[in-house]
């Protein structure tokens, strides 16, 4: 009984100090012009709560800093996705180009080496899904692409991923081969150097 009443009366301390933390976080008078600013102004002002209360446990910290910034109104961008978990909403929620596709970015998931861009339809991001293999559109065949079912380096997709605003759609890939045709390890081959200078540092590894 005792215990129940311990763990009450933590869980009434760290209410109250998170009630505390976000009149402290929250910005007084005018909001800064823009979302980013203004969740700037909120971490900042979180950094100096924390030293203030430096007991106080990251995540209460973090629930505060999330109230505080959506009490001004700037959870959300205008342009931002905003999932519910339903099965197939996907298609739906992401922002396809006038074409019906979207940009995709494949990244190797142990590296985070970024491989290659490219596009998807609702089709080919439907088969990805679905078979587990990277499949893009081609606008040059004007078809769907299954990356690497003529030269045999497929790619394995260990996760899809999509950013805050639903314009872009990231593979992350297992894929042990050269992502680009021209037999190198990534598409971003071409480095380029302060003086504007373009360098392939990228070897050729077929």
């Amino acid at each position: 009984m005792r215990g129940a009443e311990s763990r009450g009366a933590e869980s009434g301390r760290l209410m109250e100090r998170r009630r505390t933390l976000v009149r402290l976080i929250r910005s007084p008078g005018e909001p800064p012009p823009s979302a980013a600013v203004n969740h700037f102004h909120h971490r900042r002002r979180a950094i100096r709560c924390r030293r203030v209360h430096p007991g106080t446990p990251h995540a209460v910290l973090a629930v505060a800093v999330r109230q505080a910034h959506e009490e001004n109104g700037f959870s959300h961008m205008p342009h931002d996705i905003k999932p519910t978990g339903n099965p197939g909403e996907i298609a739906t929620l992401l922002h396809w180009n006038a074409d019906g596709m979207i940009a995709v970015i494949a990244q190797a998931h142990d590296t985070g080496e970024v491989l290659m861009f490219a596009y998807a339809t609702r089709e080919a991001l439907a088969q990805t899904l679905a078979t587990g293999i990277a499949t893009y559109f081609s606008r040059s065949r004007g078809g769907l692409w299954v990356k690497g079912e003529t030269s045999g380096y497929k790619q394995r997709v260990v996760e899809v991923r999509t950013d805050c605003d639903g314009d872009c759609v990231l593979y992350r890939v297992d894929a042990p081969g050269p992502a680009c045709h021209q037999l190198r390890r990534s598409c971003f081959s071409n480095r380029i150097a302060n003086d504007g200078s373009v360098h392939c540092d990228k070897p050729i590894i077929a």
